[in-house]
């Protein structure tokens, strides 16, 4: 990892762990920021900062959807890793149809269900 990067981390850490202490403390900004030598333009600059990251993360982990068209069928179909279907017909004793698909991952050293 470059240089410049590992101090872009460390800075970060280290004003989280300020801000948190901040929230938790009670104090006024001036207070805290007097009590550990710090600035406040640079404490509202971190938190505007660090609320603006926060918010580009959690705007890119927003998931995504994809359409699903649910046909009715009159059987329930596996597909195994290896390519073999498996279609279990509706009403199917559900242990049975269990014990054949593990039976047919385990002869195909696939991990069974």
């Amino acid at each position: 990892m470059a240089r410049t990067t590992q101090r872009r981390l460390v800075l970060e850490r280290r004003w989280r762990g300020l801000l948190a202490d901040f929230k938790r403390s009670g104090m006024s900004v001036r207070a805290f920021c007097a009590a550990r030598g710090i600035s406040e333009a640079s404490l509202y600059s971190w938190r505007s900062e660090l609320a603006r990251r926060d918010q580009r993360v959690s705007k890119s982990s927003t998931p995504s959807f994809v359409p699903v068209t649910i046909v009715a069928s009159p059987a329930i179909e596996v597909v195994l890793p290896t390519g073999v279907i498996v279609r279990v017909p509706a009403g199917a004793d559900g242990d049975l149809a269990a014990r054949l698909i593990n039976s047919l991952t385990s002869h195909a050293g696939v991990a069974s269900c």
